[in-house]
């Protein structure tokens, strides 16, 4: 398997769990109160999660594979740069 395929394998699985985690909240029913909040807030950082486990592994992939052109370096990388910029909003939000 090629280098090339393993990062652009993790990157469209991490734009799937990204797109997982806000059609998981949006799924979330309930009246305007403090519980469905954080029951919101819950799922999205369980699938969070998963997205930024992806997201290093990604990142890692492009680091260690040394046959890869800078762009799909770069590509590796942004995955986890984005989830720690949605890391950073949650908390700030939170």
């Amino acid at each position: 398997m090629s280098s090339r395929l393993i990062v652009v394998g993790l990157v469209v699985v991490w734009v799937l769990l990204m797109i997982a985690s806000l059609l998981a909240v949006e799924a979330i029913e309930g009246p305007d109160n403090a519980d469905t909040g954080i029951r919101r807030l819950y799922v999205l950082l369980a699938w969070q999660v998963l997205a930024v486990a992806t997201a290093i592994a990604s990142a890692i992939a492009a680091w260690v594979q040394r046959d890869l052109s800078r762009g799909m370096r770069v590509l590796g990388f942004i995955p986890l740069g984005l989830s720690v910029v949605m890391a950073v909003m949650i908390l700030l939000v939170a």
